[in-house]
């Protein structure tokens, strides 16, 4: 099983190459990297290889979406 925070980790590390590559997309992540896409979050989950208890699963904010963030 993936430590949770050794994949929020790995996601801080990788979150240009996360937006870059899955934009707009439902992923799921591990500590190791990237198991699994989908353009849903459904399409997703029934993936087989997902396990949503051992993973983490997020969708990745377009670039528009980011740029539209707002800093309080």
């Amino acid at each position: 099983m993936s430590d949770i925070y050794e994949t929020d980790e790995w996601m801080a590390q990788h979150d240009e190459e996360l937006v870059n590559q899955y934009a707009g997309k439902w992923v799921a992540v591990t500590s190791e990297g990237v198991a699994a896409s989908a353009d849903s979050f459904k399409a997703l989950v029934k993936q087989k290889n997902v396990e949503p208890n051992k993973m983490i699963i997020t969708r990745i904010p377009t670039l528009k979406e980011l740029d539209t963030i707002w800093i309080l």
